[in-house]
């Protein structure tokens, strides 16, 4: 009775486990973000330390650099996107009355394609509205969410700054837990997926940033009458897999109609400039990140769009990298040859010491060797 209790006990934890982990999937996810953006950053502070700066200075540092990088570029963005979005939505709607009132009479194609569109009272009645001015209201309440997602991406920065200052703490808890056998096996797959993660994280977050604040800019200054909104669509919509270039110049090219068509063409080629030159010279230069299986980013985007809807497309990349590298670690850690004897060891380890008469031993260096010897003095007993 024993072993079937003990295995029914099992399987029931399993369960809890993961019922927990649905019921608390917002604060795992979040966990799970700071953790990958401490990795993103992990390693400019680690270049820091290498130049002379002190651990916390760098981390500082580093923290606050992106900190106000990001800060500036939300504020600019997010307060004139506040302004525009409920403008676009006012300007839309009456561009679909116009378009409904007016294309009749202009027969041809687009007569028939105004006879086939719905009245404006049931596209307003649709989206919970009756008036533009209701549907204006609306896309306000909506942009308020952002507020929220500033919440979170605060959360997730502090916790990333907790784990970047007490990394090795955090890797000795959750390693302690393991078998002695298996932690040197653990730590090798939780740095490369550490690692694979972060660079994934730093390429992502580094392009969106530079492709919005560049876009802005642009169109800001060939005079477009939204510059914030499709900065942001872009930086946004670049991440989606598959079809996320596509999408981004098409929101590139609606918010220069609004203008007029030149701009909107302008739009367009200056969004594909951008993109190119991040996909093709800094990214491959300043950023770099693994090179992601098509086929299995294509069954991540599956099972997590599903599920998640339009967050899971913007982080499948990510959950793709984390995957791959986790199963390629796996795998290579099967083919690995065989270590040293204990006979070797001894042999390497009375050469050390013997030496060649060039150089004296240090004192901490022969403390190591005289440990190193009652282990394998002790090793070879067991045997």
């Amino acid at each position: 009775m024993k072993p079937v209790a003990f295995i029914t006990a099992v399987v029931l934890a399993t369960l809890l486990s993961v019922v927990l982990l649905w019921e608390l999937r917002g604060a795992v996810v979040l966990f799970a973000l700071s953790l990958a953006l401490s990795a993103a950053l992990r390693p400019i502070v680690d270049h820091m330390v290498l130049r002379g700066w002190s651990p916390r200075a760098a981390l500082a540092a580093v923290y606050l650099a992106t900190f106000l990088d990001l800060s500036v570029l939300a504020y600019v963005l997010g307060a004139e996107t506040l302004v525009e979005l409920p403008r676009a939505a006012s300007s839309l709607a009456a561009g679909y009355e116009e378009v409904v009132v007016t294309w009749p009479k202009a027969g041809s194609f687009r007569g028939f394609i105004a006879e086939h569109l719905p009245p404006p009272a049931d596209i307003y009645r649709a989206l919970g509205g009756v008036a533009p001015d209701e549907l204006a209201r609306g896309a306000v309440g909506t942009t308020l969410g952002v507020l929220d997602v500033l919440g979170s991406a605060l959360a997730v920065l502090a916790l990333s700054v907790y784990w970047g200052a007490n990394r090795d703490a955090f890797e000795r808890v959750w390693l302690s837990l393991l078998p002695v056998d298996r932690r040197l096996r653990a730590r090798a797959l939780w740095n490369e997926t550490r690692v694979a993660a972060g660079a994934h994280m730093r390429h992502e977050i580094g392009q969106s940033t530079i492709a919005a604040a560049a876009l802005a800019l642009g169109f800001w200054a060939m005079g477009c009458d939204y510059w914030a909104l499709p900065a942001l669509a872009v930086a946004v919509l670049r991440l989606v897999p598959l079809l996320g270039i596509a999408f981004a110049v098409l929101s590139a090219f609606l918010g220069g109609l609004a203008t007029g068509l030149p701009l909107a063409l302008g739009a367009a080629a200056l969004t594909i400039a951008v993109l190119l030159m991040l996909r093709l010279v800094i990214g491959p230069r300043v950023f770099h990140a693994p090179r992601l299986n098509p086929i299995l980013a294509v069954m991540v985007v599956l099972a997590v769009a599903r599920t998640y809807g339009f967050a899971g497309l913007v982080f499948a990349p990510l959950i793709t990298a984390v995957i791959q590298t986790v199963f390629g670690e796996l795998i290579a850690r099967t083919q690995t040859t065989p270590g040293a004897s204990i006979d070797q060891l001894v042999r390497r380890t009375e050469a050390l010491e013997g030496g060649d008469g060039t150089a004296e031993l240090t004192p901490e260096l022969t403390s190591l060797l005289g440990r190193l010897r009652k282990l394998l003095a002790d090793a070879q007993a067991a045997a």
